[in-house]
């Protein structure tokens, strides 16, 4: 396990617009980084809701926390992943287990198996 967020996709956001609900990641590759916006389930939003609140090393207000992908993932059975988490803030980070719908591990796994970001482009953000 690495000690640090270096290569790591990094879950940036989670929203809910007109009924819909979507994830905003940054995904490095190749000395470059691009943030994408793609559609999630609600159950996903959810999970990513509740991993984008999380706050396990450091509880004072304002401490601004960040979210990666650590590359880990597991099953759990047919529509429920558990995902290894890094939580970062201030000087401290550490990896978590959070469990995730399976369309979501797949969403992600997807961005992370691209061999190229201009795989992705029709969901990439205007940076």
């Amino acid at each position: 396990m690495r000690d640090n967020s270096e290569g790591m996709i990094e879950i940036v956001d989670a929203f809910e617009s007109d009924g819909e609900y979507f994830s905003i990641i940054e995904v490095p590759k190749d000395s470059r980084k691009s943030r994408f916006r793609f559609g999630v389930s609600r159950e996903s939003y959810i999970a990513l809701k509740k991993i984008l609140s999380t706050r396990p090393l450091v509880d004072m207000p304002g401490t601004k926390y960040r979210y990666f992908w650590d590359g880990s993932m597991g099953g759990k059975g047919d529509k429920l992943i558990f995902l290894g988490i890094r939580c970062e803030a201030e000087n401290e980070g550490k990896s978590f287990d959070f469990e995730i719908p399976q369309d979501l591990a797949s969403n992600i796994k997807w961005f992370s198996d691209l061999k190229d970001l201009d795989e992705a482009k029709h969901l990439q953000l205007e940076t």
